[in-house]
């Protein structure tokens, strides 16, 4: 009896030695913390700082857009100019008083419009400036030119001035368009406008044909 028990506690130690070795094994290793990483220097080589992105610049052309101006302005002064030279007292029939009404806004607002439709406001305002400077001194210049003769007649303040007036507001819209009509348009925009052009087209095609019963037939296809 005593041998069987004796027995029975050697097993049980022989177990319950590699249990505890196994549950005392040797303990986890700890994680070391990430590190920080510095921020970059100043004066730091490319690939340590912080490339900064450029917007890419793009490609641009000189346009003209002055012949609007001519189309306006100009068309305007030319008839406002004729309102006042050809009869013989300024304004002396009511039909060029009336094309002179109508002229004259036309004239006086055809450049700073364009300008201002394109963009420009600064050079809507130089526009419309020089559009009621430049009458004056150009009447004031013809009124000094005319009355300056030896001959000078006794309205040539006023035939002088007229005419002087009348010449400005034929040249100013020419120079306005000369000197501040032009822009820099990228290219993408004309690239764009192309497109919409060509994928407006209509093509029409006419076709003919016979078929096996001889039946001629005629008639058109296209795009639209």
């Amino acid at each position: 009896m005593t041998l069987r028990f004796g027995s029975v506690l050697g097993a049980a130690a022989l177990f319950a030695v590699p249990g505890r070795a196994l549950a005392s094994g040797p303990p986890p290793t700890a994680v070391p913390p990430p590190t920080a990483v510095p921020p970059p220097t100043a004066g730091a080589p490319p690939s340590e700082a912080f490339v900064e992105i450029q917007p890419r610049e793009r490609p641009s052309t000189l346009s003209f857009y002055g012949w609007q101006i001519l189309a306006s302005g100009e068309v305007g002064g030319i008839v406002a100019a004729g309102a006042m030279v050809l009869p013989d007292r300024l304004l002396g029939s009511w039909p060029a008083t009336a094309a002179f009404l109508i002229a004259m806004p036309t004239y006086a607002l055809g450049g700073p419009i364009v300008h201002w439709t394109h963009g420009h406001f600064e050079k809507g305002l130089l526009s419309f400036g020089g559009n009621v400077v430049g009458p004056l001194i150009g009447g004031f210049t013809g009124e000094a030119i005319r009355c300056n003769q030896d001959s000078a007649p006794a309205d040539c303040a006023a035939r002088g001035f007229r005419v002087g007036f009348a010449v400005a507001l034929m040249v100013v819209p020419v120079v306005d368009a000369l000197v501040l009509g032009w822009e820099n348009r990228p290219l993408d925009d004309y690239t764009a406008r192309a497109d919409a052009r060509r994928g407006a087209e209509v093509s029409i095609t006419p076709t003919f044909g016979v078929d096996a019963q001889r039946t001629v037939r005629f008639g058109f296809s296209g795009v639209f």
